[in-house]
């Protein structure tokens, strides 16, 4: 006897999916590309933040030389309206306490008592984004005017030093680098004026 039996063909696909390992794969190489991406934002977003610092601290350096040169040139101005012929730099800098001084933009000269300074380092951001030894919000910078004399009490060398972050402020610019957070800006004073 004989057995008619269908035999139902059996297909197979032909079409592959993933395995695991490849998967396992694929997904450390995006999540190694990703980790990546974040790492780079990171640092992008530190040295746009750093370069910042950098900029301002620059700027509030010329702003410490700059107002050493504008008493000096007050003073000047003092000197020729009160036909002062001899009256010396000492005379304009002796505001200043060991050589050195915290200086802002509001610091003035007066002819009895010489450069208006403080013994405050730290600059304070005030409501309209100025920075002054005293009245504001903290901020990270720091400023010390540094002067020198040289030639006998007739020139004067300046050094604004700005320091940022939570680095003390150096006493020269020897210890200042842009490595350690610091910047400085020097300028050399005379006596240029002559009075008749």
């Amino acid at each position: 006897m004989w057995y008619n039996i269908n035999m139902k063909k059996i297909i197979y696909s032909t079409k592959k999916g993933f395995s695991i390992a490849e998967t396992l794969l694929a997904s450390f190489v995006l999540i190694v590309g990703a980790i990546a991406i974040v790492q780079l934002a990171a640092k992008n977003i530190t040295q746009t933040a750093n370069s910042r610092d950098t900029i301002i601290a620059s700027q509030l350096a010329q702003e410490g030389a700059e107002l050493v040169r504008n008493a000096r040139d007050n003073s000047a101005g003092v000197r020729y309206l009160d036909k002062q012929k001899d009256m010396p730099l000492t005379s304009v800098f002796r505001g200043f306490s060991n050589g050195s001084c915290g200086l802002d933009y509001s610091a003035f000269y007066n002819s009895a008592s010489g450069l208006t300074c403080s013994s405050k380092y730290d600059l304070a951001e005030n409501a309209d984004g100025m920075y002054k030894s005293s009245a504001g919000s903290n901020s990270n910078f720091k400023r010390r005017v540094v002067l020198t004399s040289i030639g006998g009490g007739n020139a004067w060398s300046a050094v604004s030093l700005v320091t940022w972050g939570n680095n003390s402020v150096p006493n020269s610019k020897n210890d200042c680098s842009v490595n350690t957070n610091c910047v400085y800006v020097e300028s050399k004073l005379t006596k240029w004026i002559a009075v008749d």
